[in-house]
């Protein structure tokens, strides 16, 4: 999940490298889809600025950048907030920034928006049980996360409902046009803010799903420039491994489904995402024959010595380092983290020809390729249920905060005031200065929200076309969750204590403890904990969606 994943890579001390961005003028623009509720999709209207050096489109491919753009524009002309105070409850990963008093780049963030934006931020694993206090004592923030961290509140529906605004009316169909810039969002983000049919959040979302980056110096000297089948696969895995000093592959995660070989393999072998839908009646991805298949197939690795003999105890810090040092020649992340993984690369293997990449998806047998694609949204912005007028004042503010990249408001967001917070390299790249670390930070608080991400590497240009051909490929193979946007009670108070046993019994098939046929235990064990009840309750929510 995208803001777990934000948590994970913050252990690699790198900061968040996928910019915020607009997509393209040439993407398509499509028809806003009813639902019920009367909800419309909103209408996708492509931000109008700095053309990219390779076009997105409004189904999830970012534009790329070479360059940071020379001329920037101005996204919104006229300050939307109406000089009182808003209230703002928001997480961080970063050390807290001095207080507004002491922060001119705040300062000048609250001019711009013409609002006093009084922050509370807290520390992100702190940050659910926060809101749960703030909730409970009735002092909910004006604008403020309900989902963050890959979890988010019991009985969401509800909550919403009662003390949330809707905001159908303000954002449904045509209406977002007089939000431009939310307006921007691709159309596949906005089912993640719908409940009961009505709009109830600005969601930040992320489909591009697992990726398997590789270190190609490597894959390029053994002549292996792309797999065909499970079978090839195994060849090559042999082929580079060299015991006790390098391994195809290896690491574990945190999760059945995510940073570990499993969750990538499950795409090899066709696993449906998440669930499948069969007229309404939906089947667990771990309760199907091709699941059974991929588990097989990642033990086969491990009992045949290609994948690295301490991934059983390695978390996620220890494989990145082994894959930067070469040890590990694959690396199962995700395509958000790339541009993360191409810098580091180069900075902590010392290797200027590392040329990492993207292992292209392929199909076990040779046949049809699939890619799952995420299936989270990393973040739902709600708003304290208002009057209309102030709901628009709010949404103003929070339509400023996603301003695109190639906007002057998205360059202060991001990097504060030119000379002191930032200023530009010889490329012509902002980059922060030492106040600009400590007072605006890698993540900056007064940011709710994301535009739709951009492929720009300040450190390397060639990364643009590298990651934009990688990610293409996936999303033109790429198989969305039926289940995107639908709501289980069960699933929101119990996935954790569901998915840990399920992910400690599937290490221990993986790695030769217990034999592949103890899934089966493992799968009726989650059926009787929970299981069976997601399943209903997402079956229901698939019926009312029609």
């Amino acid at each position: 999940m995208l803001r777990r994943e934000l948590l994970r890579t913050a252990a690699l001390l790198v900061p968040v490298a996928v910019a915020c961005a607009p997509l393209p003028v040439a993407a398509p623009t499509p028809t806003p889809v009813p639902v019920s509720g009367g909800f419309q999709t909103p209408r996708y209207v492509p931000f109008q600025g700095p053309k990219p050096d390779i076009d997105g489109n409004a189904n999830g491919l970012p534009p790329a950048y070479r360059t940071f753009p020379k001329q920037l524009i101005t996204s919104v002309q006229s300050p939307p907030g109406k000089g009182g105070d808003v209230s703002i409850l928001t997480f961080t990963n970063a050390p807290a920034p001095p207080a507004i008093d002491q922060n001119p780049a705040w300062q000048e963030v609250n001019k711009q928006i013409g609002a006093n934006l009084k922050i509370n931020a807290v520390g992100a694993p702190d940050y659910l049980t926060k809101l749960n206090t703030a909730i409970a004592s009735g002092d909910i923030a004006d604008i403020f996360y309900a989902s963050v961290i890959g979890t988010g509140l019991q009985n969401m529906p509800d909550f919403l409902s009662s003390q949330c605004a809707d905001l159908t009316p303000f954002l449904s169909g045509d209406a977002i046009k007089d939000f431009p810039n939310l307006a921007a969002f691709p159309s596949f983000r906005w089912p993640y803010g719908v409940f009961n049919g009505k709009l109830y959040a600005i969601p930040a979302a992320t489909i591009t799903g697992q990726a398997m980056l590789a270190k190609g110096k490597v894959l390029d000297e053994n002549g292996l420039n792309r797999f065909k089948t499970a079978d090839d696969f195994m060849s090559a895995a042999k082929q580079l491994t060299k015991p006790g000093v390098q391994y195809a592959i290896g690491g574990t995660g945190s999760g059945y489904n995510s940073w570990n070989p499993l969750g990538w393999f499950m795409g090899v072998f066709r696993v449906p995402n998440d669930w499948r839908n069969d007229g309404g009646k939906l089947t667990k991805d771990i309760e199907t024959e091709e699941f059974k298949a991929a588990l097989a197939f990642v033990r086969s690795l491990w009992d045949t010595g290609v994948m690295n003999p301490d991934s059983p105890s390695m978390n996620l810090t220890q494989t990145a380092a082994a894959w930067y040092a070469g040890k590990n020649i694959l690396w199962q992340n995700n395509y958000f983290s790339f541009q993360l993984a191409w810098d580091r690369a180069k900075v902590q293997s010392q290797d200027p020809d590392f040329q990492p990449r993207i292992v292209p998806p392929f199909a076990f047998d040779g046949g049809r390729v699939t890619h799952l694609l995420g299936a989270t949204s990393d973040s739902l912005t709600a708003f304290r249920k208002a009057p209309a007028e102030r709901i628009r004042e709010l949404l103003g503010v929070v339509n400023s905060m996603v301003a695109p990249f190639g906007t002057r408001e998205n360059l202060l967001l991001n990097y504060g005031t030119e000379g002191r917070d930032f200023s530009f390299d010889a490329n012509g790249n902002p980059a922060l200065t030492q106040t600009g670390i400590a007072e605006v930070t890698t993540f900056p608080i007064w940011k709710m929200s994301a535009p739709p991400p951009v492929l720009f590497d300040p450190n390397d240009p060639s990364f643009a076309k590298v990651a934009s051909d990688a990610t293409a490929t996936a999303l033109s193979e790429g198989v969305a969750s039926p289940v995107v946007g639908l709501f289980s009670k069960t699933a929101s108070q119990k996935a954790s204590l569901l998915n840990q046993p399920l992910t400690d019994g599937l290490y221990n098939i993986m790695f030769g403890r217990d034999g592949v046929d103890s899934l089966d235990g493992l799968v009726k064990q989650w059926r009787a904990n929970g299981g069976d009840a997601i399943r209903t309750e997402l079956e229901q929510a698939l019926q009312e969606r029609g």
